[in-house]
């Protein structure tokens, strides 16, 4: 008998560019040849959560992470103004679960029932945002922005700008 290769990250990433997601989720889960243990120890080795689900659930993880398409960390996306996240994220191709999963990352709450496009448009709209806000937020009164260690500072009760000595303050008649 031959030993066959363990299943690898860029064998589901082809069966993806082959026959689509839904086409390679049902290939791996009906699959015969690739067992259930083989895709848990893949799923460990891409970092996943994995436990004892079934072959079907493996199945789609694995694909889903395979065939991730939204490439940058959420902080480079949050710098990122409204258009040029949409045109990213319409570029990419993701899906309505990737959008979702982006957006569960960033603590945004999802409406169920929108469709690609307003989910889309509701991702741009609130990442960025979310990203600007930080930005202010981390932003001192002259609108320069500050360090996380200066934040800390002041959020402690320590001033950034000493006020002037006294001797250096002149009346005037």
């Amino acid at each position: 008998m031959v030993e066959r290769a363990a299943v690898t990250k860029d064998d589901i990433a082809s069966l993806v560019s082959l026959v689509g997601r839904s086409g390679a989720m049902h290939a791996l889960a009906g699959s015969d040849t690739v067992t259930a243990s083989e895709l848990r120890e893949l799923g460990r080795l891409l970092g996943l959560a994995i436990s004892k689900q079934p072959k079907r659930q493996l199945a789609e993880l694995l694909v889903r992470a395979a065939d991730k398409r939204i490439t940058r960390p959420l902080e480079e996306l949050e710098a990122l103004s409204r258009d040029e996240l949409a045109e990213y994220l319409n570029a990419t191709g993701c899906d309505a679960e990737e959008l979702k999963a982006l957006l569960a990352e960033a603590d945004i709450p999802v409406q169920g029932g929108m469709s690609r496009r307003s989910l889309l448009e509701f991702a741009a709209i609130q990442v960025s945002s979310l990203g600007m806000y930080k930005r202010i937020s981390s932003s001192d009164s002259s609108g320069r922005i500050c360090s996380s260690t200066e934040n800390r500072e002041v959020g402690s009760g320590q001033q950034r700008h000493k006020p002037p000595e006294p001797s250096a303050i002149v009346d005037s008649p």
